[in-house]
């Protein structure tokens, strides 16, 4: 059986039917369970009967937990039924510098996420096995002088304060990791390293530095693979090969991508067929970043594919489409996705919080409306 776990629609609403509609048109055997977290926890098992039916098996009543603590139960609940579950998560851009670094300055790295880390009553991390993101910039003790127009650099003692917060590997394959030359991507792996960091990507390279294998600790092992698609087009000879060595490593894949339009909310048609050929080369889910703000998700082939996340920590203050952001978490058993579910959150001068209800509401119907889940 199939769940589709539907957060916050009350039975018989219009946007609960409406999800259900699209539902019908899934491949039951393809598409894993979608958990759409809402303010409200209404939540209902669907059961697939047949690709054109659905037949609601039972309703549980709100719950007083967090959406966040519901997945962290669902995670533990599939462990219990099967020790090889494995549970990830993903948040998009992370960036150290400028007034993000001003505010740290004044009140340390905590200021960022007190009000979502692991011992926040309303965390939005801190219960899954693996927490990743995009390291949207290098580390480097001086600043290298540079043409280019906008350059990151992040103090290296900031890699010891997000290990205390439970990150375990980050994608180095953006446009901004070459910010502060060649020499300080190389200390900025030797950083990472340090730090039992993992890491993977590479801005204008694809090859073995491309995926990190995930595996201690784990039940079983996890590839990642970073592709940027931004100021260097992919090389899709070299992705081929990367995804194909991915693939021998382990059953699941997980690509993240740094590609698409700054500032559009709904992806383009490059991102469109890169992210289906990504998952056509052996990928089980696509996540993406660059374009600042949060675009939509698609099932393809029974995969999901998310095509930004939005920024995680940033300084850009000037709309609240990039002051947006989600973080994707997956739980894995038997070599597919059991359940996917997706975490709104808004900052405040770089400072993450959970959305309030009403935000949350008008978010999901943007997001269920603009997603093609068919």
């Amino acid at each position: 059986m199939v769940k589709i776990i539907i957060g916050s629609f009350a039975a018989g609403s219009a946007l609960a039917a409406g999800f259900f509609m699209l539902a019908t048109k899934l491949d039951a055997q393809a598409m894993p369970a979608l958990a759409v977290v809402h303010p409200r926890r209404y939540v209902s098992e669907v059961k697939i009967v047949a690709t054109e039916t659905l037949a609601v098996e039972k309703e549980i009543q709100p719950v007083s937990t967090t959406p966040y603590e519901d997945f962290v139960a669902k995670i533990d609940a599939y462990k219990q039924e099967n020790t090889s579950t494995i549970s990830v998560q993903f948040f998009g851009d992370i960036m150290l510098d400028r007034n993000v670094a001003k505010m740290m300055g004044k009140r340390g790295l905590d200021y960022l996420f007190e009000h979502i880390g692991p011992t926040s009553s309303k965390r939005l991390f801190g219960g899954a096995d693996l927490l990743i993101a995009n390291l949207e910039g290098p580390f480097a003790t001086v600043r290298v002088p540079t043409s280019k127009s906008i350059a990151f650099r992040f103090d290296p003692a900031l890699a010891l304060q997000l290990q205390t917060y439970g990150f375990d590997a980050f994608s180095l394959a953006n446009n901004h990791t070459l910010d502060m030359g060649v020499k300080n991507v190389a200390f900025t792996q030797k950083i990472l390293q340090q730090n039992e960091f993992g890491f993977f990507g590479y801005q204008t390279k694809e090859n073995d530095a491309s995926w990190w294998v995930a595996e201690k600790g784990l039940s079983e092992k996890i590839t990642f693979v970073g592709f940027n698609n931004t100021d260097h087009p992919l090389n899709m000879a070299g992705a081929k090969k990367v995804m194909d060595q991915a693939k021998a490593q382990a059953r699941y894949v997980f690509v993240f991508m740094h590609w698409g339009d700054e500032y559009k909310r709904i992806s383009n048609q490059n991102q469109r067929t890169l992210a289906h050929w990504l998952i056509d080369n052996g990928a089980t889910a696509v996540i993406g970043g660059h374009p600042h703000v949060i675009q939509e998700m698609e099932i393809y082939q029974g995969k999901p594919i998310y095509y930004s996340l939005g920024n995680f920590i940033f300084d850009q203050y000037f709309s609240k489409e990039t002051q947006q952001g989600i973080s994707v978490g997956f739980i894995l058993q038997d070599g597919i996705i059991k359940e996917a579910q997706v975490f709104p959150f808004y900052s405040q001068k770089s400072q993450v919080y959970a959305m309030s209800s009403a935000d949350r509401e008008n978010f999901f119907s943007w997001f269920t409306s603009n997603s093609r889940l068919k």
